[in-house]
């Protein structure tokens, strides 16, 4: 059964062949890698927001090369955690934010041979990011998207990933069950310090995340481990950040002419459960 709503009615929609269509007959064509665009023409703030397809095939060499492993392991552990303590139904998990599906790729791997029943979903404002998703992830559900706007129905999943995306929590609480959990992964203090030291004069550690409004923090963990980086990696890495974009050219050949670079990560991955009391924006 399909989570996602109807961008025009909210209403639920039904596959019918290569489209998804709702009551009302409004119809979303199914793209040949098997994702749907669900962003309407006016939310878009541009023509084709989201990461470009530069960024996206950076972040897939730099991650399919092993370093953010850690990380997903440390994930895929805490959403079996919470799958195996559901046994009603099929677990329904969306990755809010999916870029290009590393994540849920390795999720999915993860739960197939322990725990039979669950469904996987993403989303993401980057058409590049979700079509090169679709193309390696065929068990996966993937719709081009806003995190801010889910065409998701209401009271939907039972957990919901978000990996350093931006997002509305009123939306979060909106889809998820009740008793629902967000998962998110942000960045520490310290996180890729040495990068950024060579991209300002004075760069800020990162502040901490405030819990979202609707949600209690019932766990957090902190994933933090040194990358040993050469050549074309640091590359990779560099334009999978938001620093590139804001660097001169001649700070990005500087650091792209680098031989090798150590850097520290530093992820801090929260669990939250939807509570009782509704946000405000509600």
């Amino acid at each position: 059964m399909s989570i996602f709503a109807c961008p025009v009615c909210r209403s639920a929609l039904a596959r019918d062949n290569a489209t998804h269509r709702c009551a009302n007959n409004h119809t979303f064509d199914i793209a040949r890698e098997g994702y749907v665009n669900l962003l309407l023409a006016h939310q878009k703030k541009t023509a084709d927001p989201g990461d470009n397809k530069e960024m996206v095939a950076s972040r897939s060499a730099f991650l399919d090369a092993g370093h953010y492993d850690p990380l997903s392991d440390a994930l895929n552990e805490r959403v079996l955690s919470l799958a195996q303590h559901n046994t009603s139904e099929a677990f329904q998990l969306l990755d809010a934010g999916c870029g290009e599906g590393f994540y849920l790729r390795r999720l999915a791997a993860h739960l197939q041979p322990k725990l039979s029943a669950h469904d996987l979903w993403g989303i993401d404002i980057a058409r590049a990011a979700v079509r090169a998703a679709s193309r390696r992830d065929k068990d996966s559900h993937f719709a081009v998207a806003s995190t801010y706007r889910f065409p998701v129905l209401d009271s939907s999943v039972h957990a919901i990933c978000r990996i350093f995306a931006p997002g509305d929590p009123a939306e979060f609480y909106r889809v998820l069950r009740p008793g629902g959990t967000l998962l998110t992964v942000a960045p520490g203090p310290q996180h890729l310090a040495e990068l950024k030291a060579l991209c300002y004069e004075t760069p800020k550690p990162h502040e901490p995340e405030a819990i979202p409004e609707g949600f209690n923090r019932i766990d957090q963990q902190q994933i933090a481990y040194a990358l040993h980086l050469k050549g074309e990696e640091i590359g990779h890495l560099l334009r999978m950040t938001p620093y590139y974009w804001h660097l001169s050219q001649q700070t990005q050949q500087q650091i792209l002419a680098l031989d090798a670079l150590r850097a520290r990560t530093d992820f801090i991955l929260t669990t939250y459960q939807k509570n009782r009391l509704s946000p405000s924006a509600h």
